[in-house]
């Protein structure tokens, strides 16, 4: 069992970055959907906006994610 003791911070971190990553991802999301419409009373259409995209959003946290998990890895 003391080759896992090592681990113990690993797996700690790792899950609780994890869930706050994902909630913060629904709350970005939300925001994003619930803009106010353009003035001038315009309905704004739905679109596919680059800027906006939940794969970018995804892609950016998974990146952020194996960088940090790489790092608190202690296996190296």
């Amino acid at each position: 069992m003391s080759e896992f003791a090592e681990w113990d911070s690993f797996y700690v971190i790792v899950g609780s970055a994890a869930g706050a990553l994902i909630g913060l991802q629904f709350v970005v999301l939300t925001l994003i959907a619930e803009r106010p419409p353009i003035a001038g009373g315009r309905v704004r259409r739905r679109r596919r906006s680059p800027h906006a995209s939940a794969d970018d959003l995804r892609a950016h946290v998974a990146i952020a994610y194996h960088v940090f998990v790489r790092m608190r890895d202690p296996s190296d």
